[in-house]
Formats: structure tokens, sequence, C-alpha cells
């Protein structure tokens, strides 16, 4: 079997490619990508697919990569795949993060792929990731220390992201490309032992072939295969587990129940603890063995906070483990106001507004709901919203003085942990509701109202995904 049909086989077993999808192809001009974008321009017609392709200059070889973006662009025009060329300077944001060159270049690939691909409305992001990759990762996380779902390897399939070549090896790849005399880019830094990839493949394996085991890659697959139906049923237990102890506020925090995660077994704690920051940062973050002991200590010894690399901050808070990522703030945003519902998007929900007749119902939503009704008349526009700012103070339902916002939530016990989700709605003067709060006194609706600001605020929830 050509390895065209290799890649068929490994399509329908794992559920990668079905017809009219659109496809984001990841495009390095090395051996591996170029044979994916050709196998892919192959079934293109016949699987009514749409091709892109992308290529990344990660700021590390500039002569070397200005000649792979030139030989991209005559590859993907003969082969009329259109190509986007993304520039970014990879060892600045390695120092700026404190983090290793080949996880930061691991990051921003990845977050400039998920960005394209939503952009051009790509469902699949194809990687050229093959056999031998699968077998040098294995070894690497054993090498490193990493429990039973580390020794699957790399995923055929997470989400968008699909690997059609994950079953063929290297030497397939490059006899593929010999026999149609397709050419492709050499990148030297392949040949530094200094990258610990590199290291494990030009040394360590053949090392491990001439000395312990000439099948060490047929070992290494069979390990991965034979565990991967135990890992699924193990699996599934622990996201059973997950779902019971795991709420998200409406700003997209997670919430885990300490009292019951308690009770689990360290290796339930543990897969929960993934599930839960694989969720969290849409499977941009992985964590190793330390660092989910770490949050597990942290749980379990009801600490205060700690952080996991730049994406993900931890908090005790109320008997509950609270998960957030770093995101931009929210608005401020402003609402339309007229006599029908307007719906703006804002922190993990939606806000609507409108005004209306007073009529014969009855104003709710005035304390300590997510339906606010105010009197019209009372409100200078325009309104606006924004999420509530250290020193923002405004005039409780009930209360004759004004009052600092913080003093006020920590008077009602919320937790600190999730103030940066209370959104404000101003008017051009003054806050007149804090969402899931009260209304300001001095918009109550009286005796005399008679028109009247209706704004909710609705909480957008989110399914708990599978995170194998």
């Amino acid at each position: 079997m050509d390895i065209l049909g290799q890649m068929h086989v490994s399509s329908k077993k794992h559920g990668l490619l079905v017809s009219g999808d659109s496809v984001l192809i990841g495009l390095s001009g090395g051996p591996d990508s170029v044979a994916l974008l050709h196998l892919l321009t192959r079934v293109r017609k016949p699987m009514s697919l749409t091709l892109h392709a992308v290529y990344l200059n990660h700021g590390l070889r500039p002569r070397s990569a200005i000649r792979e973006e030139e030989f991209c662009r005559r590859l993907c025009a003969r082969w009329k795949v259109p190509l986007t060329i993304i520039r970014e300077n990879v060892p600045a944001l390695a120092r700026s993060g404190k983090m290793g060159f080949e996880e930061a270049a691991r990051e921003v690939r990845y977050r400039h792929f998920e960005r394209l691909a939503a952009e051009l409305n790509c469902n699949r992001i194809a990687l050229g990731h093959q056999q031998d990759d699968q077998v040098e990762t294995i070894l690497f996380r054993i090498l490193r220390g990493t429990g039973r779902p580390g020794l699957l390897g790399i995923p055929a399939r997470r989400g968008k992201i699909i690997r059609p070549l994950i079953d063929i090896t290297r030497d397939q790849i490059l006899a593929y490309l010999s026999a149609r005399k397709i050419g492709y880019c050499e990148d030297r830094s392949n040949e530094n032992t200094r990258y610990r990839r590199n290291l494990i493949r030009r040394r360590l394996l053949p090392l491990i072939k001439a000395s312990v085991n000439p099948q060490v890659e047929s070992a290494l697959l069979g390990l991965a295969d034979t565990l991967g139906e135990e890992e699924e049923f193990l699996d599934g237990l622990a996201r059973r587990a997950y779902r019971r102890i795991r709420t998200m506020s409406p700003g997209g925090k997670l919430m885990l129940d300490l009292q019951i995660y308690g009770g689990y077994s360290i290796w339930q704690r543990r897969r929960v603890l993934r599930h839960a920051v694989a969720e969290l940062t849409d499977d941009r973050l992985s964590l190793d063995k330390k660092q989910v002991n770490r949050l597990d200590l942290l749980a379990l010894s009801r600490g205060r906070s700690l952080s996991l690399a730049s994406d993900v901050h931890a908090t005790v808070a109320d008997g509950r483990l609270v998960l957030s990522a770093r995101s931009s703030p929210s608005g401020p945003t402003e609402l339309t106001l007229d006599n029908r519902w307007h719906i703006v998007e804002f922190a993990g929900g939606h806000i609507r507004a409108r005004e209306s007749k007073l009529g014969s119902r009855r104003a709710r939503g005035e304390r300590r709901s997510l339906q606010a009704v105010m009197d019209r008349r009372k409100i200078v526009l325009p309104l606006t919203v924004r999420m509530v700012k250290p020193g923002d103070r405004f005039r409780p339902l009930g209360l004759q003085g004004r009052k600092k916002v913080g003093d006020y939530l920590t008077d009602r016990k919320f937790p600190a942990v999730l103030r940066d989700e209370v959104a404000a709605i101003w008017d051009a003067h003054r806050i007149v509701w804090l969402s899931g709060w009260d209304i300001a006194e001095d918009v109550k609706v009286d005796r005399t109202t008679s028109e009247v600001v209706r704004i909710e605020f609705r909480v957008v929830k989110k399914a708990v995904r599978s995170t194998v």
C-alpha cells in the first residue's frame, strides 16, 4: 500500500477528513509538510476539500527563512493552494516569557494556526507529524517523566488539529518525494543536538537500536497501542468525576468543589486537574507531573494561589479551586436603548437592554438578580457596560451614601477572585446596576414611574468536553 492509501486508512481510523472539509495546512517547507500538502492536493477534488497553507517564520534563521518562504510561495502557486506568511520573533518571546525556545515556538504556532483557521473558516488544521515523530515523542516523555496519558504520544486528532501522516514513517515520506521528484527544504537546525528532540533522534535512538533493542520503534508504538484502550476506559471514569465537581463562573473561570475532590484517589485527582486545564486553555497548555503535583498540593492544603506558566492562575476560595486563564479585559461596550431588545456579548454572557412602559407589571430584579428594572427618566444616556475597577463607587439600593464596590462585595462575602467578572452598567455619570447585585438607589422605580429600562444578563454555559 502506498502512503496515499495509508493516509486514507489513518483518516478513516481516526476520523480525520470527510468530504467538504476546509483544511489549513501547516507548511514549513520540510519533507513532512511538503508531502502532506501534495497528498492533500491529490484528494482535494475527489473529496471536495478547500485547502489553505500557512508558513510561520520563527525569526530564528533569517536567511534560511527567506529561502523557505520563497520555496513555499512557488510550491503553493504551482499546486494552486493559497498561502499565508506569518512572521514572529520567537526567541524574543521565549526570553520575555521565560520559556525554552521549543516551548515558545510551539505556543506561537498553535496560537496563529487556531486564529487563522477561524479567520478562514477552516474546520481542520493539518500538521505533518509522522510515525518517527511519534516514537521520539513517546521516548522523550518517558525520559522526562510522564503518566499513562503521555505514553500515548501525539494524538492523530485533537479538536480541529489532525495529523494524516501519523502512521507513515520518515523513510516512506522521503521515498515518496524522491519518486515524484518533489523538492523540499533542509532545516540545518534539525542537526543541532542542543535541541532535545534532535538529540533523541540523532544520538539516543541509534544508540538504543545498536545496543539494546533493534526494534525500539515497534516496541514504543506497541506500548502506546496497548495502553490506548485502557486509557480510554480510565479517562471515562475521570471525566465523570470531573463533571461531578466542576462548575463555571459567568466570566469563564473553572471551579472545582474541594470537599468532593479531596475524597478522590490520587490518580483521579491528577486526571481531573489535567481535564480542567485542558478545557480552560482549549488544549494549549498541558501539565507535566511536577505542575500537576503542585496544583494538587494547593487544592489539598487549601493554600492561597499559584501560577502555571503564564497561561493559568489557580486560587483557593470558599472551598473551591478556581482556575482562570489569562485574557483581555472586556469593554467598555455601549448598550443601544430603544423599544426593542438589543444584545451585546460581554464577560462570558449576553447582556440585553430595552425601554418599555411599566404597565401593570411589577418592577422585579432589583436585588441579587440577573435582571434589573430602572426608571427611564432618571437615566442619562449613553448606557455602557464594563468590568468593575478598583476604586469604583456606587449608591446601592436602600443606602443614602455612595460606597466602594469592593467594600460592598466584601460585605456580601463575594470571593475576590470572581470580582473581575462583575459587570457594571453605567449611565453618563454613575453606576446604575451591578449585574447580579443591586441597582442604584437613584434610579429605582417609584410611584411616578411610567417608563422603565430593563436589562438582563444571561450566562452562556460552556459544555464539558472530552480532552482525550
